[in-house]
């Protein structure tokens, strides 16, 4: 091949380019990002804004739920800057000439909105729910207020992109809201990612249910063991005489039940005081097994990706307990823990699901905190912070 014909087939790659970057970074571009959470958070105090929309001032609660996502909401900007840049430094290389002036003056012409150095990162504006998902059902119309209050940003829907995140329940109260009418999305200007959603109900659910009423005798952990099929493993623990490891065991799981952390996480789940589930947790049962109609047929209208997990993680001993615990319960290890793999996919059964880290409906062998970037996971973080 020639040199000349080398040049025209630069000319263009380097037109194709720069006509994609004039599409996609043409003028300002302002892009909303909405999360919304699951089942288990009482704000404190409980006077708290049921939207917060600074980075900087979350409440931990918030902050400790999603992780950083500044680390993949804002990572894009960087790498279409120095993509652009590259480009740039090509077209210095090519030879003088009046095509060569005009690509220069094309990509010179393209600016980063809002005046910075950087291309727009996913997320220019954020939106994050602060709800009482202990006491209130994922129904309840003034969880479906908090929602759309999330979606509005105080300008014109249709002169900005928006990203909406739902973890769990917080799918259940999003498709909700729009069922009921409360708000409406532009399914032109926006794409909604669901994470580990129950929308068929969940396994760990029934056996919370079974549980709570033990929670007044004080041997919760000993009658879970007997309601999930591991009794062999709870009496080699508490039932061993003598055996100093049992022992030191034994007072350890003791010592963790009765901590403030887990009670305050048990206390999520179960009214102690009544030994019934909470309000949340009971109206996630009673989606099983065939979800609601309604609100499935809005997830697969809407939803544009989704990561269900498959499997959670096994890195150490508590977690391989775990593992083994909630295989019983979920009758197989396809889950990501607290919601079975068919439950989550019911979001849209039909999409092409697979483990592609490039795919739009995946399966992640991640645990249901971990698909949602909690743990800063790369391949997970990565998946989130390609989405357009």
């Amino acid at each position: 091949m020639t040199s000349l014909s080398m040049s025209w087939l630069s000319y263009l790659l380097l037109s194709l380019l720069l006509i994609q970057f004039t599409s996609a970074y043409e003028g300002p571009h302002e892009v909303h990002c909405v999360f919304i959470h699951g089942a288990g958070t009482i704000p404190e105090p409980k006077n708290s804004p049921k939207v917060h929309r600074s980075l900087k001032d979350l409440p931990e609660d918030v902050q400790t739920y999603w992780g950083n996502v500044q680390s993949w909401t804002e990572s894009t900007g960087d790498v279409m800057h120095m993509f652009h840049l590259a480009t740039k430094e090509m077209i210095k290389q090519l030879p003088p000439s009046d095509q060569t002036r005009r690509f220069r003056e094309l990509a010179d012409n393209i600016r980063p909105a809002h005046g910075t150095d950087k291309f727009p990162p996913i997320c220019t504006s954020y939106a994050f729910t602060y709800l009482d998902t202990v006491h209130n059902r994922w129904d309840d119309k003034s969880l479906a207020d908090a929602a759309c209050e999330a979606l509005y940003k105080g300008t014109d829907k249709n002169s900005f992109t928006q990203r909406i995140f739902l973890h769990s329940m917080g799918n259940l109260i999003f498709f909700n809201a729009l069922r009921l009418g409360k708000c409406k999305i532009n399914k032109e200007n926006t794409n909604v990612y669901s994470f580990g959603g129950p929308f068929l109900g969940s396994d760990m659910v029934k056996t919370a249910k079974d549980l709570c009423d033990t929670t007044k005798t004080g041997k919760a952990f000993y009658q879970a063991g007997k309601l999930i099929g591991v009794k062999n493993l709870v009496d080699s623990i508490f039932n061993v005489l003598s055996n100093p490891i049992s022992i030191f065991f034994k007072d350890k799981i003791t010592e963790e039940i009765k901590s403030e952390a887990f009670q305050k996480k048990f206390g999520t789940i179960c009214n102690r005081k009544t030994g019934n589930l909470t309000a949340a947790f009971a109206s996630i049962g009673e989606l099983a097994p065939n979800g609601n109609k309604e609100i499935l047929a809005l997830s697969k209208e809407y939803t544009t990706g989704a990561i269900c997990g498959s499997e959670i993680d096994n890195a150490d001993i508590v977690h391989q307990v775990l593992g083994k615990i909630t295989n019983k319960i979920h009758k197989g290890n396809t889950h990501d823990g607290a919601v079975h793999i068919n439950s989550c996919k019911a979001v849209n059964p039909k999409a092409n699901w697979n483990e592609s880290e490039s795919s739009d409906f995946r399966v992640a062998k991640n645990s249901h905190s971990e698909i949602i970037g909690r743990s800063l996971t790369p391949h997970i973080c990565k998946w989130l912070a390609t989405r357009n």
